[in-house]
């Protein structure tokens, strides 16, 4: 059971097809707050979306699908899981296993295109620290909640860029917990 602890409006878009290979990863989707759009996520479950939890604002109007956010960070870190009813799509498959250091990792955003379209980039891990994973790829405000794949399973999802905006800082899940 989800304790519903605040409440968050706002809405997300569902792109069209993926570019090639990557249609079977999951659906990315655009969160939008009353200005426009804000970050990135995607959909785990039918009418569930993965996002960055400092993208969810408690000023965000409803435009679109509504969605509300199950309150504090998901299990301890910059994550969160908003409801969206209606929302049905591919579901990314999460991982089991922790990521090795010679994975190839894929992040999935809108941000280098300020919401107008997917844009997916790849990148080799440069470090780890304790739940984030440092990425020789850059991010661009609005991939945080992007998600992140390792052979085809979900990992992570884009945290932060450091000041450069040459790496990316990915939040790494917890393997333990259920959505």
């Amino acid at each position: 059971m989800r304790p519903l602890v605040l409440l968050f409006l706002c809405s997300c878009y569902v792109p069209g097809p993926l570019a090639p290979n990557t249609d079977r990863l999951g659906r990315p989707v655009r969160i939008h707050d009353g200005f426009g759009f804000r970050c990135s996520g995607v959909l785990v479950e039918d009418e569930l979306v993965l996002t960055a939890y400092h993208c969810l604002f408690a000023d965000m109007a409803v435009e679109g699908l509504d969605v509300e956010s199950f309150g504090q960070p998901w299990s301890g870190v910059d994550a969160a899981l908003v409801a969206v009813p209606g929302l049905h799509g591919r579901l990314a498959e999460r991982a089991t296993e922790p990521v090795s250091r010679e994975a190839e990792l894929l992040l999935f955003g809108f941000g280098r295109t300020h919401g107008e379209s997917l844009d997916i980039r790849q990148g080799s891990i440069e470090s780890f620290w304790n739940d984030q994973i440092y990425v020789d790829a850059p991010a661009f405000p609005g991939d945080s909640g992007g998600p992140v794949f390792v052979d085809e399973k979900l990992v992570g999802i884009v945290r932060a860029k450091t000041v450069d905006e040459g790496t990316a800082v990915i939040q790494t899940l917890p393997l333990t917990s259920t959505w």
